[in-house]
């Protein structure tokens, strides 16, 4: 299994430390963004257009060469933050990353077989939900889209949780390698 661990830059640290659990147990990590050697509190108008666009364009690779993008939500103390500006927040971009794999997921059948090769696509969050997509977690269709069939996004209100379905996970992943080689 690989994992893109999604959130605010200033979540660096608690990140890297979630990579290293998850890695500890087998899952490989792609979030390349986690290697950023930019402060945590630096500033979008601190860095190059150019950096930027190639920072970009590496998150959305490491993005496909996950099956799993894991969406970190902030919680309700960590937004009242004083030493958090709200430019950080509005930012967004674990937004439109959870987006991107949404996407990769209803059209996956489209993409590249380099892509498709890597197995099934999941987007999971952690924490509250803090916008309408974040609801797409039980597809109980009230009538207004019944045509369409849409991928589930499994919400975690914990880290501990998450971390234990991800591990469940690659456990069923090692039982059906293991399997197939026998």
């Amino acid at each position: 299994m690989r994992v893109y661990l999604a959130s605010w830059f200033q979540s660096l640290p608690e990140m890297r430390q979630r990579a290293d659990e998850l890695r500890a147990n087998g899952i490989e990590i792609t979030s390349r963004w986690l290697e950023e050697r930019v402060k945590p509190t630096t500033q979008i108008c601190d860095v190059s257009a150019e950096y930027l666009r190639d920072t970009a364009m590496v998150d959305l690779h490491d993005i496909l060469l996950a099956n799993v993008v894991v969406l970190n939500v902030p919680s309700a103390e960590q937004l009242k933050d004083p030493t958090m500006p709200i430019a950080s927040w509005a930012r967004g971009g674990r937004h439109f990353e959870a987006g991107f794999q949404y996407a990769t997921m209803v059209f996956l059948s489209f993409l590249p077989s380099w892509i498709r090769s890597r197995g099934d696509r999941q987007l999971i969050l952690i924490g509250h939900k803090e916008n309408v997509f974040h609801y797409l977690d039980d597809l109980k269709l009230n009538g207004r889209a019944l045509d369409l069939e849409l991928p589930v996004i499994p919400c975690f209100e914990t880290w501990a949780d998450a971390r234990e379905y991800l591990v469940s996970q690659q456990s069923l992943e090692n039982a059906k390698c293991t399997a197939i080689g026998e």
